[in-house]
């Protein structure tokens, strides 16, 4: 059986694949770039801020799409 989603759901998992790309790029960034070594402090703690809204914005697509499969409107 074959799960058929609507034009929005397809959008919503995209969104979440293309989110889970740009989480990586980011966490690999603050883990080993020289670049982020040198910046300021409150530079950093942004980057982390971001980072960490990431994540919980993709957790909030993966909810949805959880949702998607089990029929629910997501």
């Amino acid at each position: 059986m074959s799960l058929q989603l609507l034009p929005h759901q397809t959008r919503v998992l995209k969104e979440a694949d293309e989110l889970s790309v740009k989480i990586e790029a980011l966490d690999n960034f603050i883990r080993a770039s020289v670049d982020y070594t040198g910046l300021s402090d409150s530079a950093k703690n942004r980057l982390k801020e971001q980072l960490r809204t990431m994540e919980v914005y993709r957790g909030i697509l993966r909810v949805r799409v959880g949702a998607f499969i089990l029929g629910e409107d997501g």
